[in-house]
Parts: C-alpha cells; structure tokens; sequence
C-alpha cells in the first residue's frame, strides 16, 4: 500500500510501494519508503528516501501505522523535513535552513531530541520540544534573532530527570538469524544481584519506543534493568519481520523474546536466576507463554490484562467482525482461523489457560473489571486454573478501569505500582 503524509507543492508526499495509475505493483519495498505522488494522473516521482530497516511512516499491516511525520512551509508548501522513529528518533532535512536551526539546537541539547512544535512564517521564532528516555518533554521558546532559549514549561513537572535511568538501544541475533532490535534499561540503583525485568510489548503489531516510558522508569527506580524488544510481528521494521509473526504467538515471538533474556544473562545485565516477565495487553499473554511454555527460565511473571485463551479471543473477534472492515482478514493471518481444523489446534496449542500446570514461578495477575478490550474472564478463569493446580499468586481487580494499566486513572495506578513493587521484593530479590 502507500499512505499520504503531506501535501507539498510538488503533490503529495506519500510512504509504501510505488504502483502504477491502475494499481499495479511497480516497485515493492519492504520498509515503507518516500515518494511524491500526483493525485490527479494518479502517478509517483522519484523516490525521495527509504530507511533499509525501518518503515519511514504508513502502514506495515493495516491495524496500525508507523511513525511518520512531515513539516512543510506555510507559504510555499515546500517539503522542510521528514521526522520518524528507528531505533532512536530520525529527522531527514531537505531544506538547508531549517537544518542548520535544528541541528544548532540539537548542539544545545546535547543526548535529547529536539522536536518543532510551531514556528513563525519567517522561522525566527519556535516553539520546540526536548525529551528523551529520561525526560518526559520540556518545552521551550526560540528567538532566533536574539539567540534567545526560554523555558515554557515542563511536562511532569514533578519527575526529577537527574535520577531518571537512561535508555540505550540494543540488538541481539535470535536462534533463527533474525536481528531483533532492543532497547535495555539500566538501573542506577547498587543492587546485590543482576536483577531484570523483561517487558515485552502490546499489541502485538505495534512497536517499543525508546522514549521516556513510565513503567520503565518505575522497574528501574526500583532497581531492576529492563529490557523490552520488538520480536518478529512488530511493526514498523518492514513487512518481513511483521509477516514473519504470523500465528508465531508463543511459537517464535515467545523465542524472541527467551533469546532476549539468554543474550542479556550472556552480556552479564541479568542473573540467569534473577529475570522477571512482565507486560501488559500481548505483552500479558507473553507473560504467561513465558512461564507456561518456558518455565525455568523466570523466576516470576507480571501479567496485566493479558490474553490467556487464545480460543475465546478468535471466537469473540468474530462475532464483532465485519465485511465493511478493512482489517478482519489480517487477525486470520496473524492470530489464527478458528474456521480450519489447523487453526484450531493452533489455538489450543498456544492458549496459556491449557498449559497453566506447567507453571513453576509465582504470578502478579493485574486486570481492570471494564476491560473491553481484553475481558476480565481471561484473567478470572486463570485465576480458577491457578487453583486447581495449587500454584503461587496474587491477583488485583480495579473496579472502575479498563484496558490499562500505566495510563489508568491516578489512584488506580499508583495501586497498580505498589502491588507491584511488593511482589518483585518478595520474589524476584528473595
């Protein structure tokens, strides 16, 4: 496919593949690369730019878009830059001036991104942001004239960014000869042992950020390294590596993720004794994938509002489906088809709830009672599971939230952490 991004003077700025005015298939690129496209003869001009391992915007499957970004100027519509994310945070200049404002700023902040927030007609005054890892974002006013930074305001204004850990991107090869992009959180605390938390994301089409990420930052606060990675069927790395996840949930995604954690124990970030899953949404039913299938490798799990019946969630996306959605027939591929004899024992072969009496590590089960996303019965019928083979955990229902769990309401949240932080001092450092 290929997505608009901006309208230009020269046409449109699109990112994907470059077809023909009927629809052909002319050039197929696996990341998502920059084209200018006329919307009247329907035809594309030279390709402007392409990541060869990331999509610079648009679409990898259909359920969610890669970053992707464009500035144009306000009078002559003339393309100025392209902003999207690697592994870290890319801006492409295609106009000299705005080059020489943006990299001089970047100068100023040195180890933090410099993103435009607004501008004059004549560029001599901004409003630009500053983040990273450590730093939610601050915002500040240029003069160019004068040479002038003036602090606006600050976002969190409460976070201390001094004792904020800092993030540093990471790759390590899975067992099949996959690259598997990371990012590795180190924590400041001196700490007896080696202590992680493995925090894969949701999703599971989407993909980590090495941005300021608050769950992060609590693990580490608390003296834990994280690490989090984008195992095969993330997006935004190209169609490959999203396609190479289909119907791999606990399968090769699960193997990402394990090789994840070996290579972390092998660089010496990790005790191989010492490691915690945890994630929330996918990352959830990678939680319990990892303790059902790979139960020596944890020493406890984290589980929020997690899938564990592979089975319930395929049958309930069919009776929500419909012809007139563009997306339906993508989960068949990625998730599994319950209409085939395959599928179905695909789906009971990866469903945690089915394999619960292989667990070994105690288990944090965290779930809001208004899930509609993932509904609580997931987690209630673990729960009964859990029971019947007599295993460790602790379990906190919130009775007003939903799908969440960092980005919950302020109370619930908080409750959230604290459950948390006293679970991994009774069983990861004990």
């Amino acid at each position: 496919s290929f997505t608009p991004i901006a309208a230009t003077n020269k046409g449109w700025l699109v990112t994907g593949s470059k077809f023909s005015p009927s629809g052909e298939l002319i050039e197929y690129n696996d990341t998502n690369a920059l084209y200018l496209y006329d919307p009247e003869t329907k035809e594309f001009s030279e390709k402007l730019y392409q990541d060869p391992n990331y999509d610079v915007g648009g679409f990898t499957g259909t359920c969610r878009n890669a970053s992707g970004s464009a500035g144009v100027d306000y009078d002559t519509r003339e393309l100025l830059y392209v902003t999207y994310e690697a592994q870290e945070p890319v801006n492409v200049y295609f106009d000299e001036e705005i080059a020489q404002i943006y990299n001089g700023l970047e100068a100023v902040f040195p180890n933090e991104w410099v993103s435009p927030v607004t501008r004059d007609k004549d560029r001599n005054k901004m409003v630009i942001r500053v983040s990273s890892p450590s730093n939610p974002g601050d915002y500040y006013f240029y003069n160019r004239e004068t040479a002038q930074i003036i602090p606006l305001y600050n976002y969190a204004p409460w976070i201390d960014r001094k004792i904020m850990a800092e993030t540093i991107p990471v790759k390590y090869t899975a067992r099949d000869g996959l690259v598997i992009p990371a990012y590795l959180t180190l924590t400041k605390k001196k700490t007896e042992r080696n202590y992680m938390i493995v925090l894969p994301h949701g999703g599971p089409n989407t993909k980590q950020r090495i941005g300021f990420d608050w769950w992060t930052q609590f693990f580490a606060n608390k003296g834990y390294n994280v690490l989090k990675m984008d195992f095969r069927g993330s997006t935004g790395l190209g169609t490959n590596h999203y396609v190479l996840g289909n119907t791999q949930w606990g399968k090769k995604m699960q193997d990402d993720i394990t090789d994840g954690v070996l290579w972390a124990i092998e660089n010496g970030y990790a005790d191989k004794d010492r490691v915690c899953i945890a994630g929330a949404s996918y990352g959830g039913y990678a939680t319990m994938a990892g303790l059902t299938f790979t139960p020596d490798v944890y020493r406890c799990g984290i589980n929020a509002i997690g899938v564990t019946d592979q089975e319930q969630l395929l049958q309930d996306y069919a009776r929500r489906a419909s012809k007139f959605q563009s997306w339906d027939e993508e989960p068949l591929l990625e998730w599994g088809d319950m209409s085939t004899p395959e599928g179905r024992e695909y789906a009971k072969e990866i469903s945690p709830i089915l394999h619960v009496k292989n667990i070994k590590a105690p288990l944090l089960i965290l779930h809001g009672s208004n899930d509609y996303v993932v509904p609580p019965f997931h987690a209630r019928n673990l729960i009964d599971e859990l029971k019947k083979y007599g295993k460790t955990y602790e379990a906190m229902f919130q009775a007003y939230e939903g799908h969440c769990v960092t980005y919950c309401g302020e109370l619930a949240s908080q409750e959230y952490m604290e459950i948390q932080e006293k679970f991994l001092e009774k069983y990861l450092r004990n």
